[in-house]
């Protein structure tokens, strides 16, 4: 068994606009008559966005403000936070052998395939 790195990946430009979008309807719900305004339910819809696009919303900061009087959400931002790239290790098991061990570059190379054809 080899220890492998994966490669990191980054989220598809196509989700970040969706999840923009998303948080875009919600923002301007707000204001609008028949729009959810209460703050806790403001606060689900987001956690409900926030499940659907998991790739997506960990890398943003979401805040809600809320007017204490009502009871009501006024606004909502967000701001995009710079996160290292996440790089995970697999173990790689395989009958295949260079020089008695699987070298690490040979053996992500043959992992990489067989997810290609996989």
């Amino acid at each position: 068994m080899l220890p492998c790195r994966a490669l990191s990946y980054d989220t598809s430009p196509r989700l970040v606009g969706r999840f923009a979008e998303e948080l875009d309807k919600v923002r301007n719900a707000l204001p609008k008559k028949h729009g959810t305004k209460i703050y806790d339910k403001v606060i689900g819809k987001i956690g409900r966005l926030k499940e659907r696009y998991k790739r997506v919303s960990r890398h943003y900061e979401i805040t809600v403000t809320k007017d204490e009087n009502t009871n009501r959400a006024t606004a909502i931002t967000w701001e995009h936070k710079e996160q290292e790239k996440p790089v995970g290790v697999y173990c790689l098991r395989s009958n295949r052998v260079v020089g008695g061990a699987l070298e690490e570059p040979k053996a992500a190379e043959v992992s990489r395939c067989i997810l290609e054809i996989g």
